[in-house]
């Protein structure tokens, strides 16, 4: 007999109903949950390491955190290799986000606006004391925010754990990427340069910029026989902050010296070369630029890790924004009128050449730098160094507090 027949006896018919349907129960119920449970055991499983996966990794080198507006991506870059990409929302019409060369200069995990009532922006890291900053925040997928540059949340954790002050932040209109670059007037570390003068010392200068601390970069040891030209002194910018304050409180703890990875910027505009260190002025000297009246561009070298004591070079060069088409309306007819015109003749676009982003190489050759400048950055020099050369001049953003902060727009 099946489990489902049920018995005709009158006496014997409810508790046989009352059987019949607690198999029922344990046949059908268990059936018709499980496939349920089951396929939500499996999406849990699917998707945990998919979420897993998600959440960026980031390898060890310098960074290179490159934003394009147009494309409201970015893309991080380690030791001139792409290490993750995602989406971003920067700034909306009437509070643009400003493009150009930053750095990362203020790191806070629960930071709040000091500007738009204390609105959360977590793990927040700042670009200017003005208020541009990368932080957590929504992504609708156009520009939404105040300037600021929006990153998923995953996204944003990572590279909050992942990157320290002086990150490289290069915000354009297009899209940019590193790529390897060599060039002789690159600077080198001062081991490598003395040998290249002297090959003789090659084997006992290994050791060489053991006798220029990082913290001090006056004592330089030059062998006998190696002399440098003469050339107009560099203006030391950070002894003349020292002294000051030393003549406004003679009791006054002496400042710290600066650590850290140099950095250096020329400006076409001003003819100079400004050296800081750790967010501190070092000294500024003049260089002599040919045909100063074309244009630079903007290009950012960076100094990474090579044998030998030596470091190798990437540079980004920043493309010049690309102007937008003209609109060329039709004359207004006197039959027609100028809406008939228009809608006879649509308006067209009038060609406009595109610009061309200066060649980084040809850019360098154009400059000297004095030799005592180079002796003072080459004795500072490793990894993590950069150098930028640009049209602009030292902007109101770069000041204290700031590594050298370049507006193109």
């Amino acid at each position: 007999m099946s489990a489902f027949s049920l018995c005709t006896c009158p006496s014997n018919r409810g508790a046989a109903l009352a059987t019949a349907l607690t198999l029922a129960l344990a046949l059908i119920v268990p059936a018709a949950l499980e496939p349920a449970d089951a396929a939500v055991a499996r999406r849990i499983k699917r998707e945990a390491p998919a979420k897993a996966d998600a959440r960026p990794q980031i390898p060890a080198g310098q960074l290179h955190i490159m934003i394009s507006i147009r494309s409201q991506t970015v893309t991080v870059y380690s030791d001139g290799v792409v290490a993750a990409r995602s989406r971003v929302s920067t700034g909306m019409k009437g509070f643009p986000t400003p493009t150009g060369v930053f750095s990362v200069i203020q790191k806070n995990r629960h930071h709040r606006s000091n500007i738009y009532s204390g609105a959360p922006m977590p793990f927040m890291q700042r670009l200017t004391w003005s208020g541009i900053a990368l932080h957590q925040g929504a992504l609708p997928g156009y520009p939404a925010s105040h300037g600021c540059i929006r990153l998923n949340q995953d996204f944003a954790q990572t590279l909050w754990k992942r990157t320290r002050l002086g990150a490289r932040v290069v915000v354009t209109q297009q899209e940019a990427e590193p790529y390897p670059f060599t060039h002789p007037k690159l600077f080198m570390p001062k081991a490598v340069r003395l040998s290249e003068a002297r090959p003789e010392l090659r084997g006992t200068l290994r050791t060489a910029q053991a006798d220029t601390t990082a913290n001090d970069a006056e004592r330089l040891t030059i062998p006998d026989g190696l002399t440098l030209p003469d050339y107009p002194p560099v203006a030391d910018v950070t002894a003349d902050i020292r002294q000051a304050i030393l003549d406004e409180d003679p009791n006054a703890k002496k400042p710290a010296r600066p650590s850290g990875p140099v950095s250096v910027f020329i400006s076409r505009k001003d003819r100079k070369l400004y050296v800081r260190q750790g967010f501190t002025p070092l000294f500024e000297t003049l260089v002599n630029i040919r045909d100063d009246d074309q244009p630079f561009g903007t290009h950012v070298f960076s100094a990474i890790e090579a044998p030998d004591s030596n470091v190798k070079w990437i540079a980004v060069s920043l493309p010049v924004d690309v102007p937008k088409p003209k609109l060329v309306r039709p004359a207004p007819s006197r039959k027609l009128g100028r809406k008939a015109a228009r809608a006879a003749e649509p308006a067209k676009a009038e060609p406009v050449p595109a610009p061309v982003t200066p060649e980084a190489g040809a850019v360098l050759s154009r400059i000297d730098i004095p030799q005592d400048a180079i002796a003072r950055i080459e004795a500072l020099l490793g990894p993590g160094a950069s150098l930028i050369v640009a049209d602009a001049g030292l902007g109101w953003e770069t000041g204290k507090g700031t590594d050298f902060i370049v507006l193109t727009r």
